[in-house]
């Protein structure tokens, strides 16, 4: 047991790389998968930077192959220019102080590059709420639009 726990502490961290100026797209030839648009937003908000969120350690594979640590850009929505709820399921209206993560290292299929932002700059967003058919089922929140204001 004492050599287990010894090998538990001697594994690398599961970690995330460095933050870049502009963050990628979705990977080239990744087309939007068949969903339903269960909710969509437009806002305004201030981007607060970057953020590293480390693996949780929730399953056998952690922490050295199982890829769950990810990067995501916060934003604090300062006003909401559009909401549609389209879907008994969609996500409710963001408020004014929400945080928006915005995932920029497994940017999900049909998300735009994010334009290189400062802390403290405004954009506008528009987000999808989605939900995956087919045989990967799974609800993701594209960045479809992202405009430096």
């Amino acid at each position: 047991m004492k050599y287990l726990l010894l090998l538990a502490l001697s594994l690398p961290m599961c970690s995330a790389p460095s933050a870049v100026s502009a963050t990628p797209a979705a990977p080239a030839g990744v087309a939007m998968p068949a969903s339903d648009l269960l909710a969509e937003s437009t806002v305004v908000a201030e981007y607060l930077g970057v953020q590293e969120i480390p693996c949780r350690f929730m399953t056998a594979l952690c922490p050295d192959k199982c890829d769950h640590a990810t990067t995501v850009a916060n934003f604090r929505v300062l006003s909401v220019e559009h909401y549609a709820k389209l879907g008994e399921y969609g996500d409710p209206k963001p408020e004014e102080g929400d945080i928006l993560p915005v995932d920029i290292r497994r940017p999900a299929p049909g998300q735009v590059a994010l334009p290189a932002l400062a802390a403290g700059d405004k954009v506008r967003l528009t987000i999808q709420h989605r939900y995956t058919k087919g045989n990967v089922q799974e609800p993701i929140r594209p960045v479809t639009k992202a405009e430096a204001l």
